[in-house]
């Protein structure tokens, strides 16, 4: 029944309300359980997805930790790797969520042994750098460093 109103025969105006209630109430599950629901949540939203970003975003958040806290890496990545970056910049209000974003993911794929992605990631970062803190800037450049050093460009590591 949970995941039925994720169906198109649900008017958004009910579906959109009720969707964010599980979202807030699925970390409180046993990890299996949560993991199982919110997939099921995300597949069946995928068709109406426009209409669910901010759901979307937040149980893909909320199951990235899940996969984080097992140490699934490449799991957790390729479920932020679904959020849009642009929708959660616009949800935040903020070019800083998408930088905050791209080194999360990069980070993850990192962790994960796959320095391909990371780098793809780290490469879109770039787009919202503009806007961000030294701190944040600060991050970014040493995420870029361990980019570059895992994947044995060691000028290019220096001089981030």
């Amino acid at each position: 029944m949970i995941i039925e109103v994720a169906s198109d025969g649900v008017p958004l105006a009910i579906s959109r309300p009720i969707i964010s209630e599980i979202a807030q109430e699925l970390p409180k599950l046993n990890t299996e359980m949560h993991k199982s629901l919110a997939n099921k949540l995300l597949v069946k939203m995928h068709a109406r997805v426009l209409s669910f970003e901010e759901q979307s975003c937040t149980l893909r958040e909320q199951l990235s930790v899940r996969y984080s806290e097992e140490c699934q890496w490449a799991q957790a990545a390729e479920t932020l790797s679904g959020i849009d970056i642009d929708s959660a910049v616009r949800r935040s209000g903020n070019a800083l969520a998408g930088l905050k974003l791209c080194l999360q993911i990069s980070d993850l794929y990192m962790k994960a042994g796959d320095f391909r992605m990371a780098d793809s990631r780290m490469s879109q970062a770039r787009l919202y750098r503009a806007e961000s803190s030294d701190s944040m800037s600060h991050e970014y450049n040493v995420c870029w460093a361990n980019v570059y050093d895992r994947t044995d460009r060691f000028l290019e590591a220096s001089n981030s």
